[in-house]
């Protein structure tokens, strides 16, 4: 699986076209995203590479457990 890695961040913008946007920025500042939604909706996706690492680490758990096999 191949995504952009974190950390990312995210910033509130306010520009003409769009009265309120938040961005998604890479650590290396390159833009990930843009959504129109809400502050909450910013900061869930700019936590989904910990997200993503946090889950691979659970499943790695799992499937090394007996009852998952």
């Amino acid at each position: 699986m191949s995504h952009t890695p974190g950390p990312w961040q995210y910033e509130y913008r306010e520009d003409w076209d769009c009265p309120s946007s938040y961005e998604i920025w890479d650590k290396a500042d390159r833009l990930v995203c843009r959504t129109h939604r809400t502050e909450e909706i910013a900061r869930l996706i700019a936590a989904a590479p910990d997200l993503l690492e946090a889950l691979q680490g659970l499943l790695n758990v799992v499937q090394r457990t007996p009852a998952a096999q």
